[in-house]
């Protein structure tokens, strides 16, 4: 449902990613491309609570979904 209306790289504002990583990280389980866009945000220079908000996201998806998050 969430790819059907966003698309992670229309989002240009630090503070509005942060909402979307906790999503993805909460219901990484019952979205199929949450490991993937997780994926796109690692290695970015962006601000401290964004990278403790991927950091977060990525850690549960990771519990849950191991083999996609590598």
């Amino acid at each position: 449902m969430l790819r059907n209306y966003l698309k992670p790289a229309q989002i240009q504002d630090s503070i509005a990613k942060i909402p979307l990583l906790y999503i993805l990280g909460q219901f990484g389980t019952q979205i199929p491309l949450a490991p993937y866009i997780l994926e796109t945000y690692i290695g970015a220079s962006e601000s401290v609570e964004l990278k403790h908000t991927l950091l977060t996201s990525c850690l549960k998806v990771f519990f849950v979904r191991a083999p996609e998050m590598h």
